[in-house]
């Protein structure tokens, strides 16, 4: 029984996949409606699709621009920390020559 139904089952979607493709091929307006908005939807994805996959390239390239920022931030940092010893070491040397 339940191969008879199983059988009942798959004739009915093959049916309504025929009424499907059926309906598709008459050209009245309902279809051509149908078409239209079907184009509208898949031009309205497309679209989407390139505005995420461009802000996903912007978000990618401002995170590099703060890392390469970071970067350059504790260089700059480090460069002055060694500027700063450098003359503290000056001051303590002339500090040192005075006393002698």
């Amino acid at each position: 029984m339940t191969g008879h139904a199983e059988m009942d089952k798959q004739l009915n979607e093959k049916e309504a996949k025929k009424q499907e493709v059926s309906t598709l091929k008459e050209p009245d307006n309902n279809n051509v409606e149908k078409g239209i908005e079907m184009k509208r939807q898949t031009d309205k994805i497309a679209s989407l699709q390139a505005h995420l996959e461009s802000d996903k390239l912007e978000a990618e390239s401002k995170h590099l621009s703060i890392i390469e920022n970071k970067r350059e931030a504790i260089n700059n940092n480090e460069n002055k920390r060694k500027d700063l010893l450098d003359r503290q070491q000056e001051v303590i040397e002339q500090k040192r020559n005075e006393y002698s």
